[in-house]
C-alpha cells in the first residue's frame, strides 16, 4: 500500500528533500558532498541483502517525479512498510542529484552543463560524487532515474507513453552482453506486471550509443544499468498519477532483482515494447484560420505545446505555438475545435505565447 507524499509538488527544490531528511530522522541519510552552489547532496543505503542496487534521481533539476516516488517508497519503509526484498538487496539511493537544477527547475546544473552528458569529462562536482560513489559501492545494478516530456507516445500512432524505459548499450555495435541481456529481462518483467494498469502506455527508448551519457557508461563498465523514464498520463501534468506509478515499477523491479524472476522473459519481450516517438502536442486546434507572414490560410490545424515555466514558486504551463498545416501527423492531448473563444484568425509565431489562451496553472 502506498503512502503517498501528498505534500510533496512538482516542483521540488532542494528544500523540499531537506525538510523529508529532517523529517525522518531515523532514516540513515547521508551527505554524499555538495553541488557547484554547495548544496548538500543527500544518499541512503537500506537492506542488506548481499545484491546491491544503486539509483540517482533529478540529475535533470526539472524531472522531479522519480524522486517523488523514491521519497514515497522511503516515507513507507520508515513508517515500517514490509518490503520482503530488502533481504535480498542493498539499495543506495540518490534522491535528488542536481540540487542547483531543481531550484531553479531547469534540466542542466548551475554552470548550465547536463549532467547526463558528463560521464566522461566529469567537470562537474555531481557528476564525480556520482562516479565515486559508483566506483566505490560497486553496483550490482544501476538505475538511472528520469522525467519525460508530453510529447512522447509508445509507438508512432500509440497512448502517451507515461513509463518508458531503455536498457543503454554497451557499445556503438549495441551488442548484447550477458549484463546487458538482464537490464533488457527486467524492464520486460517491469512491463508485464504493470501491463493491467498501463496497458499501451509502456514505450522503450532508442538504443543509440553515447559514452557521455551515464547509462551507456555504467553499462560498458559491465553494470546492468535501467533506465526510468516518467512521461504523461491524461489529464497529470503534476504527475500525481504518472509518480504512483513509477514507484509500483520501482516495487517490481527490485522483487524481480530479489527474486531474479526476470530469467523468464527474453530480449524479444524487451524488444516487443514499442518505441518512442514524438507524437503529441498538448493541445490541437482544429479548423481555424492561420495568418503566417502576411499570408492566410484556412481550415488549418494548429499545435500548441506547453512551456514549464517557474513563477514565484510555482509551475505554470505557458502555451506557445508549435506548427500548423491541414494535415499535421500530430494527436493533441486535448483537441478543441473553433469556437466562439477563439479568433477567426490566429496569427502564427512560431514558439510565440499563445495569448488568446490563458496561461494555465495545474
Amino acid at each position: 500500500m502506498i503512502v503517498y507524499f501528498c505534500d510533496m509538488a512538482r516542483y521540488c527544490p532542494p528544500e523540499q528533500v531537506e525538510k523529508f531528511v529532517v523529517r525522518h530522522s531515523k532514516l540513515p541519510f547521508k551527505v554524499l558532498g555538495l553541488s557547484e552552489e554547495n548544496r548538500p547532496i543527500y544518499v541512503i543505503s537500506i537492506g542488506k541483502g548481499p545484491i546491491k542496487v544503486m539509483l540517482w534521481s533529478q540529475m535533470h533539476g526539472n524531472e522531479s517525479s522519480t524522486t517523488r516516488a523514491l521519497l514515497s517508497f522511503l516515507a513507507d519503509y520508515a513508517a515500517g512498510t514490509d518490503f520482503p526484498f530488502l533481504n535480498q538487496l542493498q539499495l543506495c539511493i540518490i534522491p535528488q542529484l542536481n540540487p542547483d537544477g531543481a531550484f531553479r527547475y531547469q534540466r542542466y546544473n548551475a554552470n548550465a552543463v547536463d549532467l547526463n552528458r558528463d560521464a566522461q569529462k566529469l567537470t562537474q562536482s555531481e557528476s564525480q560524487l556520482l562516479e565515486q560513489l559508483f566506483l566505490s559501492f560497486q553496483p550490482d545494478y544501476a538505475l538511472n532515474l528520469h522525467g519525460q516530456r508530453t510529447f512522447f507516445a509508445a509507438g508512432p500512432s500509440g497512448l502517451p507513453a507515461t513509463l518508458s524505459f531503455l536498457a543503454p548499450a554497451a557499445d556503438t555495435n549495441r551488442s548484447i552482453p550477458p549484463h546487458r541481456l538482464q537490464a533488457m529481462q527486467i524492464i520486460a518483467g517491469i512491463a508485464k506486471d504493470l501491463e493491467l494498469d498501463l496497458k499501451g502506455r509502456i514505450g522503450r527508448y532508442d538504443d543509440s550509443y553515447n559514452p557521455n551519457c551515464v547509462g551507456d557508461r555504467f553499462t560498458t563498465a559491465g553494470v546492468p544499468t535501467i533506465l526510468f523514464e516518467v512521461g504523461h498520463y491524461p489529464d497529470d501534468y503534476q504527475r500525481n498519477i504518472a509518480t504512483q506509478f513509477v514507484y509500483h515499477a520501482l516495487l517490481s523491479c527490485f522483487q524481480h532483482m530479489a527474486r531474479q524472476s526476470y530469467n523468464k522473459y527474453s530480449r524479444h519481450d524487451y524488444e516487443a515494447l514499442p518505441e518512442n516517438h514524438k507524437t503529441y502536442v498538448d493541445i490541437l486546434l482544429q479548423d481555424v484560420s492561420v495568418l503566417d507572414q502576411g499570408k492566410t490560410l484556412s481550415h488549418q490545424d494548429v499545435a500548441i505545446q506547453y512551456l514549464e515555466e517557474l513563477q514565484d514558486g510555482k509551475l505554470v504551463w505557458v502555451p506557445t505555438f508549435h506548427s500548423y498545416g491541414n494535415d499535421l501527423a500530430l494527436k493533441g492531448h486535448k483537441t478543441i475545435k473553433r469556437n466562439s473563444k477563439i479568433p477567426n484568425t490566429i496569427v502564427f509565431i512560431p514558439g510565440g505565447i499563445v495569448e488568446f489562451l490563458e496561461n494555465i496553472t495545474y
